[in-house]
């Protein structure tokens, strides 16, 4: 889990979340208009422990999760796609096109960039990452597998 850095926090969370690397980490709802929620997956004690991390300093803490339990996620992001093909201020055309999500925090009453996810052109994508399996995928495995524990047959690793 590369994402994760050495702090206290993180270690925690890495103890929480399965050692499978197509364990959901955050569920994302997208509207219309462009704005993304982010929901952090897990038991209860792994999204107290994403809002403990996700929070700028431990005061903000209590403030993020009452927002999380009225609205259901303390972090956001807006879906946007780049201009196509257009001429920088040097006079450089530049390719475009990329769809972006920008992801904020909210810190207690402020908001705060994060980081952005960036969609490659076709012709520049990382085939280093494996693909993710959808969400009815990944709950057959896991219901497969538990099924199979309860007969004592041998499971995959979830």
């Amino acid at each position: 889990m590369k994402y994760l850095d050495n702090s206290a926090i993180s270690a925690k969370l890495k103890q929480l979340i399965p050692d499978d690397p197509k364990e959901p980490i955050y569920i994302f709802t997208a509207s219309e208009n462009g704005v993304m929620r982010f929901h952090p997956w897990g038991g209860i004690q792994r999204k107290l422990w994403h809002g403990y991390g996700d929070s700028e300093k431990v005061e903000a803490f209590p403030m993020n999760i009452a927002h999380a339990g009225q609205y259901g996620c303390f972090c956001f992001g807006v879906i946007y796609k780049e201009r196509e093909n257009y001429a920088d201020q040097s006079g450089k055309v530049q390719r475009g096109g990329r769809t972006i999500v920008m992801r904020y925090n909210r810190w207690a009453t402020e908001n705060e960039p994060i980081y952005a996810m960036v969609r490659q052109c076709a012709d520049e994508r990382d085939i280093s990452v494996p693909t993710q399996e959808t969400m009815m995928e990944h709950y057959s495995r896991v219901v497969a597998n538990r099924v199979k524990g309860l007969l004592g047959e041998a499971t995959d690793s979830i």
